[in-house]
This record gives C-alpha cells, sequence and structure tokens, in this order.
C-alpha cells in the first residue's frame, strides 16, 4: 500500500475489500462480539461451540491450502524483513518470533514452504537475533479458527513470549 497513513484507508478498501463496503457500517452498528480498540486490539468474544471451531478451522485450511497452491514464498519480502531487523536493531534488541497455528493450518505453511524455519533462523544468525518458533511449543494453547487464539492462550502465549525475552535479553 503506498498510503497506510489515513483512516479510514479508502485506498486499502478500494483496492482489497471484497465485501459490500455497506457491511462495514452493519459491523459496527451490530452489537456483538467483536470490539475494535483504539490500539489496534480487535477483541472478540472467546468461541466456546466445537461445531463453530471445526466449521471456522475447516474454512481457514480451506483457504489457505487454496492460497498455497497459487502461491510461492516471496524473496522480496523475506529482504524487506531482514532490512525490517536491521532499522529495528539500530532502536534496540530484536526478537524474532513465529506465532502458533493449529497443527493442520501449520502442515499448509510447511507444505507453502517447508524452509521457512531455516531461512528464519539463517536470517536470526546472520543478524545476531534469537529466533523462535512457537509451533514447537503449542500445547495448552486453544485455537478458535486454527488461526486466532482464545483469550486465556492468548495470555498464556504472551506470558512464554516475556519470559523467553528476558531469559534472553542479555
Amino acid at each position: 500500500m503506498k498510503r497506510v497513513d489515513v483512516n479510514p484507508n479508502i485506498f486499502y478498501l478500494y483496492k482489497h475489500y471484497q465485501k459490500s463496503f455497506y457491511e462495514i457500517i452493519i459491523q459496527r452498528l451490530k452489537p456483538g462480539t467483536i470490539k475494535l480498540h483504539k490500539d489496534g486490539w480487535l477483541e472478540s468474544e472467546d468461541i466456546s461451540d466445537s461445531k463453530l471451531v471445526k466449521k471456522l478451522t475447516n474454512s481457514k485450511i480451506q483457504f489457505y491450502t487454496n492460497y498455497a497452491s497459487e502461491r510461492v514464498l516471496s524473496k522480496i519480502r523475506v529482504n524487506y524483513l531482514e532490512k525490517i531487523v536491521e532499522f529495528l536493531k539500530t532502536k534496540g534488541k530484536v526478537f524474532l518470533v513465529r506465532l502458533p497455528v493449529n497443527e493442520d493450518l501449520y502442515n499448509v505453511e510447511e507444505t507453502f514452504s517447508n524452509q521457512f524455519n531455516e531461512i528464519m533462523t539463517e536470517l536470526a544468525f546472520k543478524n545476531k537475533i534469537k529466533y523462535k518458533d512457537y509451533n514447537l511449543d503449542r500445547d495448552g494453547l486453544f485455537f478458535e479458527d486454527g488461526l486466532h487464539l482464545d483469550s486465556n492462550s492468548s495470555l498464556l502465549l504472551s506470558s512464554n513470549i516475556g519470559v523467553w525475552v528476558k531469559e534472553n535479553i542479555q
């Protein structure tokens, strides 16, 4: 996106929003389970219905399976990630984290790029920063749709990341 400094970002909406623009208004007026905070946190009510969780998870798996079948890992994006890391290193300590997803979605990601962890590990080594893939430590986490954690799991993961950063801050 050429412009990211406007709110609402009509350039983004015009180019990427696929639903009717009326849907934006309806979502804002509808009482419910989703609230966008001023700091960017999109809060949603936890989903406890196992059938709905399964349906949402299968939908995400299908979407990302189709997505992965049509694309390849972008070398340009990896290069820009490295530039971001280099810039952030001038501001302080940098840590690279791969957030966990449900095991089935992780398998889709691995099909898309089975060398992703190696690329991130190499990037971290080259830039003398720490990298951790939390997919290797997802036990006890609950995914509401295969991708997003429920609130308790979010708190647990955030705490785990905080401990890991604190252990590696020297």
